[in-house]
């Protein structure tokens, strides 16, 4: 009868070890998902499509100019600090957002002519997707650290990323004088 490997044993526990210690686990927060690509994005858009839109038609006709929904929010949406929260009458958009909330939408932005529908996020950067109410080309006066906007297959729709180390150096970079 063979007996175990002492070093594969501790080099199993070390790993283990490894991958439940806090600053690997931070670490692997910190990564951008692999699965998060533009294709991948647009893929998620078409399977939640009808949620998307349900949301995205009740904040377009809202009256504000801008809206933040969290996946704290609870059928109410933040319009800024001199209005504070506002309910959100309709069920059916609150269902929605929990639907999205449940396949790991975390925040939902009217800003300006845009709603953005962020999918991933971290401390520094964000990937979602955005859709621009008035025909204009998003910004980053709609969407903050704007750092890649392509167009995707569904009319006035694009797939975004924010990030802000990348839009920092972008901007040192655009303001030295040569």
């Amino acid at each position: 009868m063979r007996k175990p490997n002492r070093i594969g044993l501790f080099l199993l526990l070390a790993m283990l070890l490894l991958v439940l210690s806090k600053p690997f686990s931070v670490f692997l927060f910190q990564m951008t998902p692999l699965w998060q690509g533009q294709n991948e994005m647009e893929k998620d858009f078409i399977t939640n499509k009808e949620q998307i839109y349900l949301i995205n038609n009740y904040l377009v006709e809202s009256t504000y100019d801008s809206l933040f929904i969290n996946d704290l929010s609870e059928g109410s949406a933040f319009s800024g600090l001199e209005r504070g929260d506002i309910p959100i009458d309709s069920t059916e958009v609150v269902d929605a957002m929990k639907q999205l909330r449940k396949r790991g939408y975390s925040v939902i932005r009217k800003r300006g002519n845009c709603v953005s529908f962020i999918r991933w996020r971290n401390k520094d950067n964000a990937r979602g997707v955005v859709y621009s109410i008035d025909g204009h080309t998003p910004n980053e006066s709609s969407i903050q650290y704007l750092t890649k906007l392509e167009p995707i297959k569904e009319s006035g729709w694009y797939y975004y990323e924010a990030d802000y180390n990348e839009w920092r150096v972008n901007v040192e970079l655009h303001n030295i004088n040569w």
